[in-house]
């Protein structure tokens, strides 16, 4: 017992739970001597269809150490009454200082009125070390205390034997049933910061919910401060986790805890989703007496994580009148490329987190098809370029479409292997990878538009032609063994050679947009007789697409020439888009949006071919340059910019391009024309062997 009461006593003087603090020295020194620690739990082998559950002993006080036991539940046996929640919290990278002590199925439980048995019942178990942010989570969840009951939940971390990757397969894909049986999903946050923002923040959720209260809120500068805290919540690093949006699109009824704080999913979701909808008079509360941001203070809330959380999970499923889920309703490709602020520990997890919610990779697991087959099933043991392979075929092949090598959506192998060019890294991406968000535009947006709605039409309806390989092994030395350069992974795709490029501008970086780019389409600069832009310039500045990506108003060629005769009055020549964008006419605003939204970070360009008499005019990625090819892939609604790949007969993907001209079918068209009137067969497409 006192060896205990030493072990309580540290903890109350260390803990979270009591100062709000850190407890890092606390869960350094949370064991009792004599104690058998490992970093390993001894799991028994899941049979049939059941799963793990951790069941939470209860305390005589918050600050005992944290004992459980693990039992097996059948997952979907419609007689076991028995209830438990699911965890959903981050991970996280702050060491594996907590501790917790697990008993043997014949360990006797100490119970809430024998606080004496404790210590020697955490003696007997087997302690395991865990995260710390798990480890608060569990004190939090815990019960305590007098008439206090055991808790049972799921929790990844602790429930799936981590180092068995059949097990981690299996149970991936229960895990629709998991999180839409358990009575609720617990959202941990963490413990509440320093300054108490957090606290402000859960306290003030409750009292938006009455309307008339939040439109007072809503117009009281004296109220700003606790908006700018929920605006700090909804940034909390939770909502970076990509699995999050299948336990929340999952979860009958979920709750947010933070710190000792507790509120309703339901309020936290709509207090989000109030200050996404009213963010311009909330941001007008923040002026620059009290604010160094002013009405920037806030920054870009649509960009939040959990403001797109919310987005996402509005629109995954079909449902019956009932709330019940019916079926997915998004295809993984939508769902892999479209949430990419969402990040994972594990890589092959990009594509894993989203099986079970995709239409087209979950139909097993449904009511509507369970006789269906699993077409891109999970599988632990393949490395992370197999499984990114597999999803890039997958996608091939399920959508007839090769738009997939367009759309930046994979995250950097351990190891630093290369990735094939087809497999465009998120870091390409119009905001960069997920821990960047935050930090401004990175790149222009994905021209290919979103999965399955192509905004254009450049490969006509020419049906995609591939199939996917390796390149042969070198034998030229001698190596056939395994210790001979790796092969690498080789798309073979059908199409044609467009143009070759001749001429690249600097890249388009800051929002300014120079003399010289556009010069090379053309543009006369003014004079006396000007009185409209050329279709290369204002078309190409905006990708020939308004922001829904539909053909651009007429409108858009008036707004693009007074922007031009600023910027020759005011820059000489060049288009800054930033300074324009801070005054001049609501219609300038928005259409300079679009033209920087299209060029951020890309390069104008011209292009010699065969088919026409005149250069093209257009933009290619960042890193394109004199020499690489404008191609057009059959099954690919944009042109893409390749390069030969040193010796031999591979190609290098560098990426999308815009092409003035050629975006709807035409250079098809021309291609097919040409080929017809040429006699000596001199005009033909080819596969490309893409690596």
């Amino acid at each position: 017992m006192r060896l205990e009461r030493r072990w309580i006593d540290h903890v109350k003087a260390h803990s979270t739970l009591e100062t709000g603090g850190s407890c890092s020295d606390s869960l350094k020194h949370n064991h009792l001597s004599g104690e058998r620690v490992t970093d390993k739990i001894t799991y028994k082998d899941l049979e049939g269809e059941s799963f793990r559950v951790l069941i939470l002993l209860p305390a005589p006080e918050p600050y005992y150490p944290l004992i459980c036991k693990l039992d097996t539940w059948p997952l979907n046996d419609r007689g076991d009454t028995r209830q438990y929640a699911a965890l959903s919290y981050f991970w996280g990278s702050d060491g594996h200082n907590g501790r917790i002590y697990f008993l043997g199925d014949n360990d006797d439980e100490p119970g809430v009125s024998n606080p004496d048995r404790w210590g020697s019942a955490a003696r007997r178990a087997t302690s395991v070390r865990i995260r710390n942010n798990l480890f608060r989570a569990l004190l939090r969840l815990r019960s305590h205390g007098k008439g206090a009951q055991k808790v049972a939940l799921w929790v990844d971390f602790l429930c799936i034997n981590q180092e068995n990757s059949v097990e981690k397969t299996r149970q991936l894909s229960r895990m629709v049933n998991i999180y839409n049986n358990a009575s609720n999903v617990c959202i941990w946050l963490g413990e509440s910061d320093r300054d108490k923002r957090s606290d402000e923040a859960m306290a003030f959720i409750p009292t938006l919910m009455d309307f008339a209260v939040f439109d007072r809120h809503a117009n009281d500068r004296k109220q700003a401060r606790k908006w700018y805290a929920l605006g700090e919540l909804m940034r909390d690093r939770w909502f970076s986790r990509r699995w999050i949006v299948q336990e929340i699109a999952l979860a009958k009824d979920a709750t947010v805890h933070c710190g000792g704080a507790i509120v309703r999913w339901s309020d936290f979701a709509d207090a989000a989703s109030l200050l996404v909808s009213n963010q311009e008079t909330i941001k007008s509360l923040f002026d620059f007496s009290d604010w160094r941001e002013g009405p920037n203070t806030l920054g870009d809330i649509e960009a939040f994580g959990a403001s797109i959380l919310l987005e996402a999970t509005n629109n995954l499923f079909l449902r019956k009148h009932n709330g019940e889920i019916k079926r997915p309703i998004k295809s993984i490709e939508s769902l892999v490329t479209s949430l990419k602020t969402f990040d994972t520990s594990d890589q092959r997890d990009l594509i894993y987190s989203l099986k079970c919610i995709a239409s087209d990779t979950s139909r097993h697991l449904w009511q509507y098809d369970k006789g269906g087959r699993d077409d891109l099933p999970a599988d632990y043991s393949k490395s992370e370029i197999e499984v990114y392979k597999d999803f890039t075929e997958f996608c091939v092949r399920s959508s007839n479409s090769l738009d997939i090598i367009c759309r930046p959506w994979a995250m950097p192998v351990k190891g630093g292997k290369a990735l094939p060019s087809w497999i465009p890294l998120l870091s390409s991406s119009e905001f960069g990878l997920p821990d960047e968000i935050y930090s401004g535009r990175k790149n222009g947006e994905v021209l290919v538009g979103p999965a399955g709605q192509p905004n254009y039409a450049a490969s006509s309806q020419e049906p995609c032609s591939v199939r996917f390989g390796r390149e042969p092994q070198d034998t030229s030395t001698g190596d056939k063994g395994v210790n001979g350069p790796a092969r690498r992974e080789v798309l073979f795709a059908r199409g044609f050679r467009l143009a070759k490029i001749e001429d690249v501008s600097a890249r388009n970086t800051g929002g300014v947009i120079t003399k010289e780019s556009l010069d090379m389409g053309k543009w006369p600069g003014f004079g006396k007789d000007t009185d409209s832009v050329p279709d290369p310039i204002w078309r190409t500045l905006v990708a020939d697409r308004n922001h829904n990506g539909q053909v651009p108003p007429s409108w858009y060629q008036r707004a693009c020439l007074r922007c031009l005769e600023i910027a020759d009055v005011f820059n000489n020549g060049d288009l800054n888009i930033g300074e324009i964008l801070q005054g001049h006419s609501e219609m300038l605003r928005k259409y300079l949006t679009r033209v920087r939204n299209v060029t951020w970070n890309r390069r104008f360009f011209t292009a010699t071919s065969q088919e026409t008499e005149w250069p093209l005019f257009g933009l290619c990625p960042p890193k394109s340059r004199e020499g690489d090819f404008v191609c057009i892939l059959y099954g690919c609604s944009v042109p893409v910019v390749m390069r030969e790949s040193g010796s031999g007969p591979y190609m290098a993907l560098i990426g999308e391009a815009y092409v003035h001209g050629k975006m709807d079918g035409e250079a098809l068209e021309d291609f097919e024309e040409q080929r017809t009137w040429e006699q000596n067969g001199q005009v033909k497409d080819e596969e490309f062997a893409i690596v």
